[in-house]
C-alpha cells in the first residue's frame, strides 16, 4: 500500500508541473511595445462651414438656415417662435449640451410644427432655447428632419438629395 501512495503522490506532482508548463504556453505575458514616433502630416481643408437651407413655418419663408448632422434636436430660437406667433409651449426636461459642451435647459418644446422645406411639408418638432446675446441663427434643422426626409447629404458640395 506505501507504494501505490507514492506512485499518486508522484503522478500528481509530475500533473502540477506539466500544468505549469502548458498555462505558460496558453497564458503568454503581455509583453509592451514601444511604437516609433511619426511625424503627421494633415491637409489643410478647410471648414467650408454648415450647410443652409430654406425654411417656411406658417407662411413665413426663413432663408439659409444650417443644418447640422451632429445635432440630435431641431432647435428653434425662443425670439423666432414669439415672431412666429407661438407663445405657449409645451414643457420638457430635456437638457442639451451644445458644441462647446455647454449645458443649456430648453425654454419648452413645439409637436409637430408643419415647416415647409422645398415644396414638402413636414410634421417637426423643436426645442426652444433662449439667447442671451446675439441671434445666430432663427432655426437649426438637426438629424430628426434628415431622417424623416430620408435625405442623403453630399458635405463636399454642400448639396441635398431627398
Amino acid at each position: 500500500m506505501p507504494n501505490i501512495g507514492l506512485e499518486v503522490i508522484l503522478k500528481l506532482h509530475q500533473g502540477q508541473e506539466e500544468q505549469k508548463v502548458k498555462s505558460g504556453l496558453i497564458w503568454a505575458r503581455k509583453r509592451k511595445v514601444r511604437l516609433p514616433s511619426v511625424t503627421i502630416n494633415f491637409a489643410k481643408i478647410e471648414d467650408f462651414g454648415a450647410l443652409e437651407i430654406s425654411v417656411e413655418i406658417d407662411g413665413c419663408v426663413i432663408h439659409n438656415e444650417p443644418v447640422d448632422g451632429g445635432s440630435g434636436v431641431n432647435l428653434l430660437l425662443e425670439s423666432t417662435a414669439n415672431d412666429l406667433g407661438y407663445t405657449v409651449f409645451e414643457s420638457t426636461n430635456q437638457t442639451l449640451r451644445m458644441a462647446d459642451q455647454s449645458r443649456v435647459v430648453p425654454v419648452g418644446k413645439l409637436s409637430a410644427v408643419p415647416t415647409k422645406i422645398s415644396g414638402l411639408t413636414y410634421p417637426l418638432n423643436y426645442l426652444m432655447i433662449r439667447v442671451e446675446e446675439g441671434n445666430p441663427f432663427p432655426l437649426l434643422l438637426g438629424r430628426p428632419w434628415l431622417y424623416l426626409a430620408k435625405v442623403k447629404v453630399n458635405w463636399a458640395k454642400k448639396a441635398f438629395l431627398w
